[in-house]
């Protein structure tokens, strides 16, 4: 999460949903890192003093199709095209398992439909699952986000964050995969409310 004190506003940093382009812009606007870059735990959100809500928590929401071969990109492509960008140990870990376990973006959905949320990493965790988490006051699509952000700050942000290293051609999405995503993976995402 980071917060941008002078506005009273923390965004919670779902994965895959623009936590790039959040971080290094808002870190150009004095925001500051709140409990970890992916955080969850709601008590970490400076919400509340003297029983008194102070800070807005907006999340950022995106199709969870696209969600899904975003986070294909970055975990599996990357490890297969040895173009890995995570330094701790335990997420290179992961990572490797994964690409391992999926030989095709079919196979990853797979791996997301079968995977209990109950004891899942957080990276693969539905959106409905952060929002329950977190409960925040506002959800917005990632195609306003840089709307938003310029409104909190007065720039537009840059580019952060792109895949464009990678190697993307066998990035196919079948309509099997496409109905598996929304209506096993992600089934509750499609009901959020967006600005």
């Amino acid at each position: 999460m980071i917060a941008l004190d002078k506005n009273k506003v923390c965004i919670v940093c779902v994965p895959k949903n623009g936590t790039h382009t959040i971080y290094n812009h808002l870190s150009n606007h004095n925001g500051r890192r709140v409990g970890k870059y992916h955080e969850f735990r709601w008590w970490k959100i400076p919400r509340y003093s003297f029983a008194l809500k102070r800070y807005r928590t907006v999340m950022v929401w995106r199709d969870p199709a696209d969600r899904a071969v975003s986070l294909y990109k970055d975990i599996v492509l990357r490890e297969q095209q040895e173009k890995r960008k995570v330094v701790s140990k335990e997420s290179q870990n992961i990572h490797q398992m994964i690409a391992g376990m999926c030989d095709n973006f079919s196979g990853f959905v797979d791996y997301l439909c079968e995977d209990d949320e109950s004891v899942s990493n957080y990276l693969f965790k539905s959106q409905s699952w952060w929002f329950k988490k977190i409960k925040p006051d506002l959800v917005i699509k990632i195609e306003d986000l840089n709307e938003y952000l310029y409104e909190l700050t007065g720039e537009y942000p840059s580019i952060e964050h792109q895949s464009v290293d990678l190697d993307t051609r066998s990035v196919i999405i079948t309509d099997q995969d496409r109905c598996n995503i929304l209506n096993k993976w992600a089934q509750a995402d499609s009901s959020f409310e967006c600005l």
